[in-house]
This record gives structure tokens, sequence and C-alpha cells, in this order.
């Protein structure tokens, strides 16, 4: 093997774990842990089944892989958005397109909720960290008097991730709720009035 064939091969090695996790997010989120099957992951990742097995164990432990380096990306995500210092309706949390591309975090989620998977501890504790990074993100905009404190923090964090998550997780639905001539445009709109309800406090009568 010459010099300059070696670093070459070396990094399309290294790189074999991550091109199984983007293969097999794909494939999870299309079908499911009980639909997916390895063959198809071990084809879009270019590698044989036997590597994923060296690598994961088996399809739990893949399928455990997946769900890890989601919540690892989410948690940095979350870091990334608050150190630029704008309020949490103002992140890519919220406003930006990248949440609206999420979809295969949203599809496993609703593959866990209808085949009643848990997920194991370490997991959801990862998860649960991360939704208290969100609440400790909220707590210090009620403080700055950006956001309503008439709604508690999981109040306002249910409403916002439900604006941002049913129309892209049901397409179909929310459209058939709203009516294709309705009142409301899509999405967008949802958006906009769930964050008119958590930033005006109601009117405190006297």
């Amino acid at each position: 093997m010459t010099s300059e064939t070696r670093p070459d091969r070396e990094t399309k090695l290294s790189a074999t774990p991550s091109r199984i996790l983007d293969s097999a997010s794909l494939e999870f989120a299309d079908y499911g842990l009980a639909g997916a099957r390895i063959a198809r992951i071990a084809a879009s990742a270019g590698c044989n089944k036997q590597m994923i097995y060296h690598y994961f164990g088996d399809k739990d432990g893949l399928y455990d892989a997946v769900q890890r380096r989601m919540a690892s990306r989410a948690r940095a995500s979350i870091e990334q958005e608050r150190a630029k210092g704008l309020p949490f309706l103002d992140s890519n949390l919220f406003e930006g397109p990248e949440f609206g591309t999420r979809s295969e975090w949203m599809q496993l989620q609703l593959w866990d909720g209808l085949t009643g998977i848990e997920g194991h501890a370490h997991l959801n504790s990862i998860r649960s960290e991360n939704f208290e990074l969100l609440r400790d993100w909220i707590r210090a905009d009620q403080d700055a008097g950006l956001i309503t404190s008439e709604l508690a923090v999981d109040q306002v964090l249910a409403l916002v991730f439900l604006a941002r998550l049913v129309p892209i997780a049901m397409p179909t639905m929310f459209r058939n709720m709203i009516g294709r001539e309705g009142t409301l445009e899509g999405r967008e709109s949802l958006r906009v009035l769930v964050r008119k309800i958590v930033e005006s406090a109601p009117a405190v009568s006297n």
C-alpha cells in the first residue's frame, strides 16, 4: 500500500460508523425498529452487515446508538444556540429552518410512541437533561420579561414544540384540520399564534 492510499483508506474506515448511523437514522425513521432491515442499512452505508454487527452488536444496539447520537446532537445544538445570546423564541430551535429538517427525530419519537418503546434509562436521562436546559432558558427569558410568567415553564415548552412538531409530523392531518382555504395559512401561522400566546401576558384586572 502506498503512502498516498493509506490515509484515504484509514479515513474511509474511520468514517464507517458515522455512515452507518446516517443510514440507520433514515431506515429507522421510515420503518421503525421492527420494520428496519440491517441489509438495507448496510447497502445504504456502503458496507456489509458484519461491519454493522462489529460496531453495534445487533439491531437494538444500532437503534440505541442512533437515539443517543440524536440526543447528544440536540444537547450541542441547545448549548450552541443559547451561547449566541438570543432569546429562546428567536433561536433556531424555534424559528429557524433547521428545526423543520429534523423529521428523522420526530419520526423516531412517533414510532416509539406507537410501539411502546420506552428507551433505556441512560437515554431518558440525556433527554431529561436536554429539556431541563430548555426550561432554564425559558425561565431566564421569563425573568427578563420576554416570555409571559402567566404560563408555567412546562406549558411554554409544550406549546412551542407542539406548534412545530404537529404540522411536520402529521402534515396531512394538519392540512385537513385547518382546511386548505382556512384562516390558518399553514405551519407558519400556527407558530406565530403560539408565539403571541407565550409572549403576551394576559391583562391583570385591578
